[in-house]
């Protein structure tokens, strides 16, 4: 694996501001002198106003009293590569003392063992905290373009302009494998930094579809969906959403075995799909402490109130069954990796 020049640097700082941490940190009260008067920095991997940014901000509005010393909590952007600037920062370039934090697309874990370009951090080193939501992804498309069921969406003659990240990124390597399942004629655009960009570009005329989590997308694009600016149109996924069961999903349409169990690779990662972390090294005392704060803050009734207000769904994933999922996804057999690769390259 490559050794990022910015963790030694990590190393280095933890040596010379976080030396307070190392001689015992085996007591909560000694966790919480360490966090006491800090600031939690939660960088998200996307543009203000998408999905991961709105789940974030409501989860930092409740975060500091959940942690020991109760840290200040902001939020910050940090967009590019899909999500993996923000995850390679903080992997390599965080100070390891628990207050560097990354929110970003568990794709990206599937983008590295597929070896796909953009992650650059160790899948096995990097110190999960959980996930906030899971993914089940909908496809949805502008009205404009006629299209109203999703035989249509998939046998369109004309080719669909489909808004996405960068190649790896579930809103891109989802249905460019859907389409090669069942020959759908798509034209994946790829470069925009998160959801709340592609939406601007559905609107604008530029794109014609994209597809994300319907988690997100029943919030984040509320006004197009009420106005009947736009439909979901496909599921891709491993089962339909429970609010969306009239939808179909891609899993129901004709296709080979080998395109099936591609499918099902690249549906896995939305179980860690809004996924967050900290930088390697953070001590463990610490680093146990802000996994069950964080699991704390997303069971808090008071978050759960604020997220129902939002209508956003919370669902908790805790770090133990992260790695068990991504350790899952890496034992997949090379030759089927290699598909899903080659098809989710960069054009």
């Amino acid at each position: 694996m490559k050794i990022c020049n910015g963790f030694l640097v990590g190393g280095l700082l933890l040596g010379l501001s976080g030396l307070f941490l190392q001689p015992a940190l085996g007591a909560s009260d000694d966790v919480a002198a360490a966090l006491s008067n800090k600031t939690i920095r939660i960088i998200v991997g996307y543009s203000a106003g998408g999905g991961f940014d709105t789940v974030t901000r409501v989860i930092a509005r409740h975060l500091s009293k959940h942690m020991p010393g109760n840290p200040r909590v902001i939020v910050s952007n940090m967009t590019g590569a899909g999500g993996a600037v923000a995850f390679n920062y903080v992997y390599s370039r965080g100070t390891p003392d628990g207050l560097t934090w990354v929110a970003s697309d568990g794709a990206l874990v599937l983008s590295k063992i597929l070896g796909l370009p953009g992650p650059e951090f160790d899948i096995d080193k990097f110190p999960w905290l959980g996930v906030a939501q899971t993914d089940s992804q909908a496809c949805m498309v502008m009205t404009r373009t006629g299209i109203t069921t999703a035989e249509q969406f998939l046998k369109s003659p004309t080719p669909l302009r489909i808004a996405s990240t960068v190649p790896g990124d579930s809103v891109h390597i989802r249905p460019v494998i859907a389409a090669e399942a069942v020959g759908a004629n798509f034209k994946i655009i790829q470069g925009y930094p998160g959801t709340a960009d592609m939406r601007l570009a559905m609107q604008s005329g530029d794109a014609d579809a994209a597809c994300w989590g319907w988690e997100s997308m029943k919030v984040t694009a509320a006004d197009m969906l009420q106005r009947k600016e736009a439909i979901p149109i496909l599921q891709i996924a491993l089962e339909r959403h429970p609010d969306i069961p009239h939808i179909p999903n891609i899993l129901d349409f004709p296709m080979s075995n080998d395109a099936k169990v591609m499918l099902r690779l690249v549906a896995g990662p939305g179980v860690i799909a809004k996924l967050f972390a900290v930088t390697p090294g953070t001590p463990q005392p610490v680093l146990s402490a802000l996994r069950k704060g964080f699991a704390d803050t997303l069971k808090d009734p008071e978050l759960l109130k604020d997220a129902e207000k939002s209508k956003m769904t919370i669902s908790y994933v805790s770090a133990e069954q992260v790695s068990k999922i991504i350790k899952e996804m890496n034992s997949t057999p090379a030759e089927l990796k290699q598909k899903v690769a080659k098809a989710a390259r960069p054009n």
